[in-house]
């Protein structure tokens, strides 16, 4: 079971500005450094942060390190500051990489609907900024950049359903050479909280799971506006990624992937390999850890389905669901 990391007691170093959610640096009895971010009370995005970042670890994807904690009461999640403690370096997230090479790129707008945050700007974005891979990783083959690397992060989005892959969300790591260059890492992938149908109540995760079910049965066939597959298909289910800055929405996360891989189709299949390697009952598995506190059926029963829907839509190519 995963633990429950009771941070009241931890030194506060400063609140974190980014983003809706209340948080804060802390500080363990080592030294460490993490952020606490708290989760709302009919959210669960505590829970779908955890679960994603161990879905992340299963597919060998670097991932800011995640787990389930309290602060005074108040339940959210514990994340280790993965910039490095001994030598100086700074996160430069997308919206600021974009600008740099786009000083057009409107990089102060919310971060929900801007059309500019296409996947071809976030390709060259990531191109230009010459970024390397992070050491220490066993990539699949045909992964040896740093947008290869990325499109393992869309996989990761197109499988939990992460609507939130803003410009924000990801980033590169900039760090200092001592011959006065620097050299850029893509960051590790974070922020997946808005995934697994964490904002549903367990009475709306129940109906729909029953009309999922119902479609597969003759003459009993559900709405399917009222199942899991509706839910994933609906106009909230959107990612933060267009396909062209002159579109009214933005592409759902299975049709990010599905786009990434007409551009970069080697890294693509190589990532969607990996997955099909990984049965679902290894993330039934990773489901089952989550303390039942935490945790209610209800809320197992839909994101393990949700999963598998998009697993099934991923790894047989069709990028859709039936």
């Amino acid at each position: 079971m995963f633990p429950i990391i009771d941070v009241t007691a931890w030194e506060q170093l400063n609140k974190e500005q980014m983003g809706t959610k209340p948080k804060f640096w802390c500080q363990d009895h080592s030294g460490n450094e993490f952020l606490f971010k708290e989760s709302r009370s009919h959210a669960g995005e505590h829970w779908s942060e955890k679960i994603a970042a161990e879905i992340a670890g299963e597919l060998g994807l670097p991932h800011a390190k995640i787990e389930l904690a309290t602060c005074a009461g108040k339940n959210g999640t514990l994340s280790k500051n993965f910039l490095s403690p001994t030598e100086p370096s700074s996160l430069i997230h997308g919206n600021e990489l974009l600008f740099e090479h786009d000083p057009a790129y409107r990089k102060e707008d919310p971060n929900f609907h801007l059309a500019q945050h296409t996947l071809d700007r976030i390709i060259a974005g990531l191109m230009r900024s010459e970024a390397v891979l992070p050491q220490g990783f066993t990539f699949p083959q045909n992964v040896h950049t740093a947008c290869d690397l990325f499109v393992g992060y869309l996989l990761l989005d197109a499988l939990i359903g992460n609507t939130d892959r803003h410009h924000a969300n990801w980033a590169v790591i900039i760090s200092p050479c001592r011959n006065g260059t620097h050299v850029v890492k893509i960051a590790p992938t974070f922020d997946h909280a808005s995934s697994l149908g964490r904002e549903l109540t367990d009475q709306r995760r129940t109906a729909k799971l029953t009309a999922e079910g119902m479609r597969y049965i003759p003459g009993r066939q559900s709405r399917r506006d009222q199942t899991v597959v509706g839910y994933l298909e609906k106009d909230d289910g959107r990612s933060r990624i267009f396909a062209s800055e002159y579109d009214d929405k933005p592409l759902r996360p299975l049709q990010v992937f599905e786009s990434v891989r007409v551009k970069l189709p080697d890294a693509a299949e190589a990532w969607i390999n990996r997955l099909a390697t990984i049965d679902l009952t290894r993330f039934q598995c990773i489901i089952s850890q989550v303390p039942p506190e935490v945790m209610s059926q209800p809320m197992r029963d839909f994101s393990l389905c949700l999963i598998d829907l998009n697993r099934k839509a991923l790894i047989t190519r069709t990028f859709h669901y039936a």
